[in-house]
């Protein structure tokens, strides 16, 4: 119980996960912002670069022209979206069968694709055909078996056609099925100043066989990386790298097991990664996961194999309030260690399941904004201070976001006036912002650019391929809206730093969404209790560490029965005693009832 205390202790302090979001907001506009000129400066490039975007020629099928043509917000969008999803986790073609009909009946009397480039009203119109020939299978036989529409659909083309176009589509968001298929694709990349980040596809470990797997196939993948072209870690191909999936229980109240187990496979991976001279990059996770993951990522530059080699990196999301904060404690021990770190920043990746986590624990906030222009706030003030500081960072600014890319240069210029040139590029994932990069390096010829590929099979896609399809299809999502020329040009460049004032001035309440204690509208839900923050925990294992031994025993007229007690020890550590217990016999149960019955009679 002590070691776990005094693990709990050494973690960095943070803050408070669930602030008050208008608190958070506040901090930021107290931060040193931008002057008026470099905003205008910026929002003039960002314009550029959209109309830029919007005049670039796209692939006839490329995913941002399908999710433009079947937007989800509508039912057909939905209805793509929820076949691309399940399609691949179909166990057998009846279940892939019925699945494709029951979402081809969405498109039988539509009108949505039709309006859009030839491909995709070609695929509007067979989506449509489908659609009705699937209705016509069924009604020919409404009355009797069902098997009339599977055997149709299995005697025609549709199930294979549908099959097909979905792992193409997937494709689209992969960049090779093995990193051999991967380096031998960048060999033929058409621009020096474009490298790559490699990310194995995979979710987080359940099982010790899970991380076993991940493990060996990021071996693999940096052994492959050694021979990659390239004369410095900056301009070689890298990796990212996913605790969660190299550890089946990397979370806060198995910190020991993540420092004895976790850790020196951390290491391990690390060296392979300056044998072979590329960006290594400690991937982001969930917020709860947030302080283990920088304490871990510090532990590392700690560590003396390490010191002189700038290529160790870690992922921060901005959506986090305490990613300012988080940044801050980095840039400290950098330079306190003197030592070189890459710092890739991006917005954020799992703000749906944050907020759900959230809500079901009851909490009185969120880890993260819940305004999207919060988020691109915190990302510019991250920004700012990483470009400002004196510390020996290479930053890396991850944004599909024309006026966050626009921002960025213009921050860069103004501290090189100030301190020198500054070492920094830009990341995009790779099947998106294509065409925004395109614009950014005509327009920045010294700029440098990494592509986050992700790697691997075609079953490993599924949550990956749903989170860049929501990523791409909202109608709030810049990606987006930046090739839907129906959205103005002037609405994607509106100014956060105005929108934060506005907020600010209002009265509307701190948080866009309901939080976990409103859910029950005028019924107050209880609070829980976040165990994956290190105070919440310390507190419960001081409580536990601290509970008084209990030793239980029947009162039987005011006497406890002469008997052996019987040690009761911690379910979850059986070595650990809390309490005993004296069992009642029969003899004793007879005693009481008499009495009892006595007590009565008198």
């Amino acid at each position: 119980m002590q070691s776990i205390i005094e693990a709990l202790r050494g973690l960095p302090d943070l803050g408070e996960p669930y602030q008050d979001e208008r608190r958070a907001v506040q901090s930021l506009c107290a931060l040193d912002l931008p002057s008026s000129a470099i905003g205008e400066t910026a929002r003039a490039r960002a314009l550029r670069y959209i109309d830029a975007v919007r005049a670039a020629d796209t692939a006839l099928l490329s995913a941002q022209n399908l999710l433009n043509s079947f937007p989800l917000a509508t039912p057909e969008g939905i209805a793509l979206l929820r076949l691309a999803e399940a399609l691949l986790r179909a166990p057998d073609a009846e279940t892939q069968t019925w699945l494709i009909a029951e979402k081809l009946a969405h498109f039988r009397d539509t009108r949505i694709g039709l309006d859009g480039n030839f491909v995709t009203r070609v695929l509007a119109t067979a989506l449509k055909i489908a659609g009705h020939s699937t209705a016509d299978a069924e009604l020919q036989d409404a009355g009797a078996d069902r098997s009339s529409l599977r055997a149709w659909l299995a005697k025609s083309a549709l199930r294979p056609l549908v099959i097909d176009g979905i792992r193409r589509f997937g494709d689209q968001f992969v960049f090779a099925a093995n990193l051999p298929d991967a380096m031998e694709r960048v060999r033929r990349r058409p621009d020096p100043r474009v490298v790559y980040s490699f990310d194995m596809l995979g979710e987080g470990a359940r099982t010790q066989a899970d991380a076993d797997r991940s493990y060996q196939s990021y071996v693999d993948a940096l052994t492959c990386l050694k021979a990659g072209p390239g004369a410095h870690w900056i301009s070689r191909d890298g990796i990212s790298v996913k605790l969660s999936a190299i550890h089946p229980r990397f979370e806060t109240g198995q910190i020991e097991r993540c420092e004895k187990e976790l850790y020196p496979r951390l290491v391990e991976l690390a060296m392979l990664a300056r044998s072979a001279d590329v960006n290594f990059t400690v991937d982001a996770e969930e917020s709860e996961r947030l302080v283990l993951h920088i304490a871990m990522f510090e532990r590392l530059m700690r560590e003396p194999a390490l010191r002189e080699w700038a290529g160790l990196g870690l992922a921060l999301q901005s959506y986090q309030p305490r990613a300012l904060r988080a940044i801050d404690h980095l840039l400290h021990i950098s330079e306190a260690l003197r030592r070189p770190i890459a710092v890739r920043l991006v917005k954020g990746a799992y703000w749906d399941a944050e907020i759900k986590r959230a809500q079901e624990l009851g909490m009185a906030g969120f880890p993260v904004f819940t305004h999207k222009w919060a988020t691109d706030l915190s990302f510019l003030a991250i920004a700012r201070r990483m470009l400002s500081h004196t510390a020996p960072v290479y930053s890396q600014f991850a944004t599909h976001n024309a006026l966050t890319v626009a921002s960025i240069i213009e921050f860069a210029n103004e501290f090189a006036n100030n301190s020198g040139t500054q070492r920094y590029e830009f990341q995009r994932l790779h099947g998106m912002g294509d065409p925004l990069y395109d614009a950014l390096l005509a327009d920045q010829p010294e700029a440098r650019v990494r592509v986050y590929s992700p790697v691997g099979e075609f079953r490993d896609l599924l949550a990956y391929l749903v989170r860049r399809l929501l990523e791409n299809g909202a109608n709030t999502s810049f990606v987006h809206q930046i090739t839907d020329k129906s959205v103005p040009p002037q609405l994607l460049v509106d100014d956060v730093y105005q929108q934060a004032e506005n907020y600010l001035s209002s009265a509307q309440p701190a948080s866009a969404l309901p939080t976990g204690q409103q859910l029950f509208a005028e019924r107050r839900n209880s609070k829980g209790i976040d165990l994956q923050f290190a105070p919440s925990l310390l507190a419960m294992t001081h409580a536990v560490a601290d509970a008084p031994f209990i030793a239980a025993t029947s009162l039987i007229g005011g006497s406890a029965p002469h008997a052996p007690a019987v040690d009761v020890q911690n379910p979850a550590q059986l070595s650990q005693s809390v309490g005993s217990v004296v069992d009642a016999t029969a003899a004793d149960a007879a005693n009481a009832v008499a009495r009892a019955r006595a007590s009565m009679q008198e």
